[in-house]
């Protein structure tokens, strides 16, 4: 199955960022071990991901507001999107 039918649309993501996260949670489990991502490498692949496809928020005239950085949903005791690890 591929990014574009086990992404939750409800997040906003472009299909590459899903495909690129999917590619990188498949490369940390790969089989066999010695051919798997390692943590590092894994948050190199992911970091270089948010950066290509880095949207541009609105400008808030300096305020800075909490946000989920997965999907962006707005401050609450729990995030709406079920995100709370993160949030």
């Amino acid at each position: 199955r591929g990014a574009d039918v086990l992404r939750d649309l409800r997040c906003g993501w472009p299909l590459p960022v899903a495909e690129e996260v999917l590619a990188v949670a498949q490369g940390l489990i790969a089989a066999p071990r010695r051919n798997r991502f390692t943590i590092p490498e894994a948050r190199r692949l992911l970091e270089a991901a948010a950066s290509a496809h880095a949207a541009n928020p609105p400008d808030q005239g300096g305020k800075v507001e909490r946000e989920c950085i997965l999907c962006w949903a707005p401050p609450t005791v729990r995030f709406g999107c079920g995100h709370s690890f993160l949030c």
